[in-house]
């Protein structure tokens, strides 16, 4: 996915990207992977219109306090969490 992302941002992305992440399991392998994703994301930012929705259940509360500290630690990215009742 990081390499298709790479490419993407290369030469064919589309004017405002819209990435839509529902996040039911969370550990910290995953907190790795999306660490590297938001950095590709934040590098593309300068080029390209990038919006996150971090989609979590409003039971899933490690969930929403990850997506919580991805914005504190990307504050020029646009992450929105959204609740999934």
């Amino acid at each position: 996915m990081i390499e298709w992302l790479e490419e993407y941002f290369e030469g064919n992305a589309h004017t405002k990207t819209v990435v839509k992440m529902e996040i039911i399991y969370f550990n910290s392998s995953s907190s790795k992977l999306f660490f590297d994703l938001f950095d590709l994301l934040d590098e593309a930012k300068d080029e390209n219109e990038i919006e996150i929705n971090w989609i979590y259940d409003k039971e899933n509360e490690s969930a929403e306090e990850a997506g919580e500290d991805f914005i504190e630690d990307f504050k020029d990215l646009n992450i929105k969490l959204v609740v999934k009742d």
